[in-house]
């Protein structure tokens, strides 16, 4: 099997998915290319091939025989200061809607009524309307010339001939307001498409531009487009890192909001991992790079964002469909219309009112708002597919340890006997843990810093196998193990009473005397308690908890949370699991931690990765990805999709209404072409004011 190779092609002029399907079918027939993915979103085409590369001008030759413009450098659209504010685009929207009123009342009122329009066609010539029409109208009448040598219909396709139908029979003055909206009714879509592309590109602007590298004891500002991985870069405050990485030197507070969505900012040092695009805000870091440009995580969750279109529900697959037969339906009509009433001007009307594109943007729009949004707050969805597929799911199957759990032990119990202290015990038992590389070991020494219990030197410190460790502090022999030296009845009731909850034992002796009994476990997360209550009031039919722990352990975390378990469960009966529900008629989603779950996130209807952190493995495993550990992005990744398909849906019933009755009314003689043009720009704007909703971010509750 050959490899295949690929690049990435700016496209400009895209307003609509109609667009995006233009410059793909053009692109798909040269030869040289295997395939070509266009994402109207990212303004990007993805091409493939596998032997030679396509030569640049066929490519620009392609996309222009299709209606647009290729750049091969791409520009520069992540500037936070050219990114319109949300409150503009609601104010865009509530203009146009005035703009459009009070033109259909001056045009029906003023102009038709008080016969305005009939003076001005009486006083002006026929070769100025004409020539006013063409050089108003030469892009729509490009467009359409270019789609006609095509063989392919428009809606701009069904208005010229609207507007050339007007003034074949002398209304000069309709013709030239037919062409004045569809200039307008362009304008509204190019701006409706822009809005939607606001949330992509408010996280692309979060990306650095330089990085300061030290090479050679030098400090040197380099493009990031030059920084390597493998370069020690120096980060100051205020500063953006430029790369994933690795702190190999200095201390520091990042704020990590931009990849994780987490307002909270953390600490660094050194051997902790650091991110692209995340804001140093205090200290400074040398750091090695691990990951830069498109292959860092930051560059990773903006490529999925602007791809995530590729991966369509059936909701746009519909529309898509649609939309290919719905202007030769229009056409049909307009010539029914004609056939029937021997009206000209309501046939005319039939088409300028006709509006495909709506049904275009209906859906792409509010995908695009809630994808971009959506990841800014740490959730990542892979596509509008799984957005529109959230409300189907039924089963949700959730991995415990790692996912519900920290996935570490801790001390959740401590039996003191003989008289000993817990602070001393503490205080002998991590001194000789300290050495020790058990992640008990971990447990024991984390209680004692939360205590604050200060260590002592330790002398012949020896650890065994299956057995446990031991040194001597302070002249006493400390031995920790996982069974006790002299078992006897009080301590039988001892253990019993400590080892529920499926918890680990850890015997603490000094000298030949029993000192104290540890219980340790792994405990659940802090907020995953809250985050179920509002999963289980999202009406799920069922939750159930899969682990490969003991029952004990797994039935002590799934009563806290009020769910169903399965437990000692090994990973490929996970997805046995899984397929028997979907087989059932159930659809499944799958919750893990995105390291041992992939195969049951692959094969669930929608895989969530839990903290993904730059886990390759979830990245490209799971559906949806959380960037950080917070399990109220859970339910609210239900309330997103949920807020989203309603606005999908009323923007599609809406428009659907509108054509119809539009349509209806032209057909009638109830509508001048004139008019119509002016309410088929409606649409798009009501597409843009309600998607505009799904740009302001929600917080999980």
């Amino acid at each position: 099997m050959k490899d295949k190779k690929s690049f990435e092609v700016h496209i400009k002029g895209m307003d609509c998915a109609d667009c995006a399907l233009h410059v793909k079918n053009s692109l798909s027939m040269l030869p040289s290319i295997t395939s070509a993915e266009v994402f109207l979103g990212a303004e990007k085409a993805v091409i493939q091939y596998e032997n030679n590369k396509p030569r640049m001008e066929e490519i620009q030759r392609a996309v222009e025989k299709a209606g647009y413009e290729a750049q091969f450098q791409s520009t520069d659209e992540t500037n936070p200061q050219s990114i319109e504010t949300i409150q503009s685009f609601g104010k865009t929207s509530i203009a146009a809607f005035i703009g459009i009123v009070i033109a259909v009342f001056g045009i029906t009122v003023i102009g038709e009524q008080m016969g305005f329009i009939s003076r001005l066609e009486a006083i002006i010539p026929w070769f100025v309307w004409l020539a006013a029409i063409l050089l108003f109208g030469f892009p729509v009448i490009k467009k359409v010339i270019t789609a006609l040598a095509n063989k392919r219909i428009i809606s701009h396709t069904l208005m010229t001939a609207s507007m050339i139908t007007a003034a074949v029979v002398g209304e000069w003055t309709t013709a030239m307001l037919i062409i004045l909206f569809m200039r307008f009714g362009d304008y509204i879509e190019r701006n409706t498409t822009e809005k939607a592309r606001q949330a992509i590109r408010m996280l692309k602007s979060s990306a650095p531009q330089t990085a300061c590298v030290i090479r050679n004891g030098a400090q040197n500002d380099v493009p990031i487009s030059r920084l390597q991985k493998g370069d020690i870069v120096l980060v100051k405050p205020g500063e953006s890192i430029p790369a994933d990485g690795i702190v190999i030197d200095g201390e520091g507070v990042v704020n990590e909001s931009a990849i994780t969505g987490e307002s909270m900012p953390a600490e660094k040092f050194a051997d902790s991992r650091v991110h692209a695009a995340s804001i140093l805000q205090s200290g400074s870091l040398q750091i090695q790079t691990t990951a830069v440009g498109k292959d860092s995580l930051f560059g990773r969750i903006i490529t999925m964002v602007e791809e995530a279109e590729s991966n369509r529900g059936e909701i746009q697959s519909f529309a898509d469909r649609f939309s290919s037969v719905y202007l030769p339906i229009v056409a049909l009509i307009a010539l029914v219309t004609y056939i029937s009433s021997g009206n000209v001007i309501a046939a005319a009307a039939v088409m300028a009112v006709s509006c495909s594109c709506s049904f275009s943007l209906a859906t792409p729009v509010a995908m695009l708002a809630s994808i971009g949004t959506a990841a800014q707050q740490g959730l990542l969805f892979k596509g509008g597919k799984y957005i529109e597929d959230m409300e189907k799911i039924d089963t949700v199957f959730v991995d415990k340890t790692g996912t519900l759990t920290l996935g570490q032990p801790e001390i959740t119990a401590i039996k003191t006997m003989n008289g000993i202290r817990e602070t001393d015990l503490l205080q002998y038992a991590a001194s000789v843990e300290q050495y020790s590389e058990h992640p008990l070991a971990d447990a024991v020494l984390r209680l004692a810093r939360e205590k604050q219990v200060s260590l002592m030197p330790v002398i012949n410190f020896e650890s065994k196998i299956g057995e446990g460790v031991s040194a001597y502090v302070n002249g006493i022999h400390v031995r920790i193990t996982n069974k006790a030296i002299q078992p006897h009845e009080e301590l039988n009731a001892a253990i019993e009473d400590i080892s529920g909850h499926g918890r680990t034992l850890m015997f603490v002796h000094f000298d030949d005397r029993l000192a104290a009994i540890l219980g340790a476990e792994d405990t659940l997360r802090p907020d995953a308690k809250h985050a179920f209550t509002n999963l289980k009031s999202i009406d799920r039919e069922r939750i159930v908890l899969l682990s490969g722990d003991n029952t004990s352990a797994v039935q002590h975390i799934a009563d806290q949370l009020g769910v169903a378990f399965r437990a000692e469960m090994l990973p490929h009966e996970k997805i046995k699991i899984v397929k028997e529900a979907q087989e059932a008629g159930h659809y499944v989603m799958m919750i893990g931690d995105g390291v041992n779950d992939a195969p049951a996130l692959a094969q669930a209807d929608i895989g969530i990765a839990m903290g993904a952190n730059g886990t390759d493995i979830a990245i490209e495993t799971a559906h949806i990805v959380l960037l950080r550990e917070d399990w109220n992005l859970v339910p609210e990744a239900f309330r997103i999709a949920d807020r989203t398909m309603q606005i999908v849906r009323l923007n599609i019933y809406l428009t659907a209404f509108y054509n119809l009755a539009g349509i209806s009314l032209a057909a009638f003689g109830l509508l001048a072409p004139a008019v119509a043009a002016a309410m088929q720009s409606i649409p798009d704007v009501g597409i843009m004011a309600n998607s505009a909703r799904l740009l302001k971010k929600t917080s999980a509750e």
